[in-house]
C-alpha cells in the first residue's frame, strides 16, 4: 500500500489553483542517448546526454582513448531487425560513441558515470547497451552498483551477440557480401572478444539487471588499428496514475481539478525529457497519469496547489515502478478548520499621560498622604478573559496610580476657598 503524506493549513473553504505551463506526460517510448566529448590527445572527458525517455539519468565520461568521435549514425546504424533494435527502435540518424586505443597502440579505458542509478528492467522497459565492430579487439566489462560495490558478469545482463550488417534494410557502411561474424563473451572474464580479423558489424548486447552507478570499458587491440562503438538506448512503457482529492478536518471533500503534478527521481529532482521537467495538471474529476517511464523503485509524485511547483498545498506519494506500471498513486491534500479556543489575540496597550500639577493658594492644606507621582508615561495591557477575548478597561493599580494626586489637588482647593468665605464674613 502507498503512503501518503500530506501537508494542512490552518484554513477551510473553496480550493482555487492558477494554472502553469507543463510539458508533455506522453514521453517517447524509446530513445538513444547522444554524445559530446572534447579534449586532445589521450586526455577526454564528454557527456552523455540521456535518450528521451522519462527517468533514464545523464552520465559524464573520461577515457584516454585517442581521438574519441561521435558519428552521427547516417551511414552505421542498429536497424530495427537487430535483437537491439527490436526492443529500442532503430538507431539510424543518431550518434553513437567511437572509442580506440590510446598512446601507442595500448589498451585504453573508459569510465561513464551516471548521475543517479539506472534504471532497473522490467518487461520492455529499462535500458541497454550494445557494443559495435568487435573484431580485431576485445573489450572487457566493469561496472559499480549505487553502493560501490563491483557488479558480477551476470548482473552485467548479457543478452547475446548479432551483426548489424546482416539484418535487413543494410546499414551503407557495412562491408559489401555478407556479414556472420559475431563476437564470444566470456563471463568468467566479463569480456567480449572478436575473431581477430577486421570484418564489420560484429556487436554484442546487455541490458543490465541491477542499477549502475559506473559502467567501465577497457578496449585492447588484437590485431591492427580497431576501434569499438558504443550505443546506450531506453525504452519506457511503464506509467503510474492516481486521483488528487480533499479532505477537510478528516472528511473526504471531493476531487481537486488544476493541481499541478510533478514526477521526481530518487534524489528528489524532477524527472525530464530533453532537460523539461515531467508535469501535468490534474483532470476535474482530480485524475493524472504519465506514461512512457523506464522502472524505478525510486519515483515521488508530488503534487502542489499553489501557481507554481512546491506552492501551496504540497504532498508527495512515493511510488515503486520496478515491477510495474501503479495505477493506484492516490494524493490527499488535507486541510483543517481554526479552533478558536487556541486563536491567539494581540494584546492592546494604552498611553497615560503624565499628571500635570495644579496651583494652590498660599495657604498650606493639610499635608496628604504620601503618594509617588507619575512622572513617566506608564502602559496600562489589558488582561484577557479565560476565553482568550480581551477584557476592556485598566486594573486597579494603574487607576490608583493616576486618580490619586487628582483627588489630593481637588481636596486642598476644597479647603482654600472655605477659609476665603469664612475671612470675608
Amino acid at each position: 500500500m502507498l503512503r501518503r503524506s500530506a501537508v494542512g493549513i490552518v484554513a477551510a473553504g473553496l480550493l482555487l489553483f492558477a494554472g502553469a505551463p507543463t510539458s508533455s506526460a506522453q514521453a517517447p517510448m524509446t530513445g538513444y542517448g547522444s554524445w559530446g566529448v572534447s579534449g586532445d590527445g589521450a586526455s577526454w572527458t564528454g557527456t552523455l546526454t540521456p535518450p528521451l525517455v522519462a527517468g533514464f539519468p545523464s552520465a559524464t565520461l573520461v577515457t584516454n582513448s585517442l581521438t574519441p568521435a561521435t558519428p552521427t549514425g547516417a551511414t552505421t546504424w542498429l536497424g530495427p531487425t537487430t535483437a537491439f533494435g527490436a526492443v529500442f527502435g532503430t538507431s539510424q540518424n543518431l550518434p553513437y560513441l567511437q572509442l580506440r586505443t590510446t598512446t601507442g597502440t595500448a589498451t585504453s579505458t573508459t569510465t561513464i558515470a551516471f548521475a543517479s542509478p539506472t534504471p532497473v528492467q522490467s518487461g520492455g522497459s529499462g535500458w541497454g547497451f550494445t557494443l559495435g565492430d568487435i573484431d580485431a579487439d576485445k573489450v572487457t566489462v566493469s561496472a559499480t552498483d549505487i553502493s560501490g560495490n563491483s557488479v558480477t558478469a551476470a548482473q552485467l545482463g548479457w543478452q547475446g551477440a548479432f551483426n548489424y550488417c546482416a539484418v535487413s534494410p543494410k546499414p551503407s557502411g557495412c562491408p559489401s557480401g555478407e556479414s556472420t561474424d559475431v563476437p564470444t563473451w566470456d563471463p568468467s572474464t566479463a569480456t567480449l572478444t572478436g575473431n581477430v580479423l577486421d570484418t564489420g558489424g560484429a556487436s554484442g548486447w546487455f541490458r543490465p539487471t541491477v542499477p549502475l552507478a559506473t559502467l567501465t570499458l577497457v578496449f585492447t587491440p588484437l590485431s591492427g588499428l580497431p576501434t569499438f562503438q558504443l550505443w546506450v538506448a531506453a525504452a519506457g512503457s511503464l506509467g503510474v496514475s492516481g486521483t488528487v482529492s480533499l479532505e477537510i478536518d478528516g472528511v473526504a471533500s471531493g476531487p481537486v481539478a488544476g493541481a499541478i503534478v510533478e514526477l521526481l527521481d530518487g534524489a528528489g529532482d524532477p524527472v525530464t525529457v530533453d532537460t523539461v521537467p515531467v508535469s501535468t495538471v490534474t483532470a476535474p474529476d482530480g485524475t493524472y497519469a504519465f506514461t512512457g517511464l523506464v522502472p524505478s523503485a525510486d519515483y515521488t509524485v508530488r503534487v502542489s496547489t499553489g501557481p507554481e511547483p512546491g506552492e501551496g498545498d504540497v504532498t508527495t506519494v512515493p511510488v515503486d515502478l520496478s515491477s510495474g506500471s501503479v495505477t493506484d498513486a492516490d494524493a490527499v491534500i488535507s486541510r483543517f478548520t481554526p479552533d478558536p479556543s487556541t486563536t491567539t489575540t494581540s494584546t492592546t496597550s494604552t498611553t497615560v499621560a503624565p499628571t500635570t500639577s495644579v496651583s494652590t493658594p498660599t495657604t498650606t492644606p493639610p499635608t496628604p498622604p504620601p503618594t509617588t507621582p507619575a512622572t513617566t508615561p506608564a502602559t496600562l495591557r489589558h488582561p484577557t478573559s479565560s476565553g482568550g477575548l480581551p477584557v476592556t478597561g485598566a486594573d486597579a493599580a494603574g487607576l490608583l496610580a493616576v486618580a490619586g494626586p487628582m483627588v489630593v489637588s481637588g481636596t486642598a482647593l476644597m479647603l482654600a476657598s472655605r477659609r476665603r468665605r469664612s475671612s470675608q464674613r
